[in-house]
């Protein structure tokens, strides 16, 4: 059996029983497995089996993967296989609800003696919490991200920060924070002099991804706004007990507080899959206005489907449909140059930028190959 990996420690982790940890060590090796061996028997069943009696049939190749997907679901074994992904999906999630709510009284105490020494935190209870997030449990996370069972509630965050972890098989690193990490290595490496005196983290969700700002350029306000008030709670107690200083506050990241030309950085780590068609451009515009003059932008998100091949699509889409991604596959298909300028970003002054997730530049000549080890930017400066 595979065991989880170790993560790091901080004011308000909670305390995992021996049990607790199998049955997380349990549920790891079966997403292992469903990652390792059905998802390569889904592909040679297709190759050898679905794809040949397609071509027979019609007297052509698939031509999309919508195609592909509908033959797929015909075959037996990948029907298994679907199943079992996402019965381990939701495995894992039971693996750390059943022990944080023994707990969680507990730790919401501890949250709450945290203070802000450091940072700060502001919420807004009035604030309507967009259909995009708020219609279903996202990842098929229990009660999804902007559950608030009240005053001091934290158990959204416990569950999303332990539930991401273990989703990542700790990929993320320790403290789950590899994606704030690529930014800001990309950042030393392509702007060596780039010193941002105030930092905005769109969609922060635990601040995971934040802290590494605040490392990064000790002398810069960091921010982070975010929609779930529980996520928020729980972000603040672990950057306090962190000793980091993060301004943590509910905004919808399509149009928030803050002035024109407030940040000189602003990024986000993983959100845009998340939000929809029409809030994605809104909040590429947001981002403009936000920034001062000379300021710089820098979103981190999934490769587009244009550079996989069509099992690959195949395979990813699948999230779409079995781990409650609604707008995932449909983020892959855009035009994000596009949407960039659509969004008031001028040629020369946004572009993507492909890099591997793990803090060292893309080596590959192959577009397509390099897409498959990481994640696009979409880099602007003002």
């Amino acid at each position: 059996m595979l065991l989880p990996p170790r993560q790091a420690t901080h004011g308000i982790t909670p305390d995992w029983s021996h049990d607790d940890k199998s049955r997380q060590a349990f549920q790891r090796t079966l997403r292992e497995n469903v990652i390792r061996k059905l998802s390569n028997g889904s592909r040679i069943m297709f190759e050898k089996r679905v794809q040949p009696r397609f071509e027979k049939k019609h007297g052509r190749p698939f031509k999309d993967r919508q195609e592909i997907k509908a033959e797929m679901r015909k075959d037996s074994f990948y029907q298994s296989h679907l199943s079992i992904q996402r019965s381990a999906q939701e495995l894992m999630w039971a693996s750390v609800t059943v022990s944080l709510d023994r707990q969680i009284d507990e730790m919401r105490a501890r949250a709450k003696q945290t203070g802000d020494t450091l940072g700060s935190m502001t919420l807004n209870p009035e604030m309507p919490i967009p259909r995009y997030i708020d219609s279903l449990d996202i990842h098929c996370m229990p009660g999804g991200y902007t559950t608030d069972l009240g005053d001091g509630d934290i158990a959204a965050g416990a569950i999303y920060e332990k539930g991401s972890y273990i989703y990542g098989s700790g990929r993320s690193g320790p403290n789950g924070d590899g994606a704030g990490q690529s930014i800001v290595d990309y950042l030393k490496r392509e702007r060596p002099g780039f010193a941002p005196k105030r930092i905005l983290d769109m969609g922060c969700a635990t601040g995971n991804n934040t802290l590494p700002f605040c490392d990064a350029y000790p002398e810069a306000d960091v921010h982070g706004i975010e929609l779930g008030a529980a996520l928020l709670r729980y972000g603040h107690a672990r950057a306090e007990s962190m000793s980091k200083a993060v301004h943590f506050s509910q905004q919808n990241a399509e149009h928030t507080s803050f002035d024109d030309e407030s940040f000189d950085l602003v990024v986000s780590c993983i959100i845009f899959h998340e939000t929809s068609r029409t809030a994605l451009p809104k909040i590429i515009a947001e981002s403009r206005r936000l920034l001062k003059p000379c300021g710089i932008m820098v979103h981190l998100e999934a490769g587009q489907f244009v550079n996989f091949d069509l099992w690959r699509q195949v395979v990813f889409d699948a999230e779409t449909y079995n781990n409650n991604e609604p707008f995932w596959s449909t983020y892959r298909d855009m035009d994000l140059e596009k949407v960039m300028a659509d969004a008031g970003w001028t040629e020369g002054s946004a572009h993507l930028h492909l890099e591997p997730f793990g803090h060292s530049p893309a080596t590959s000549s192959n577009k397509a190959q390099k897409n498959m080890q990481g994640f696009w930017f979409m880099v602007g400066q003002k």
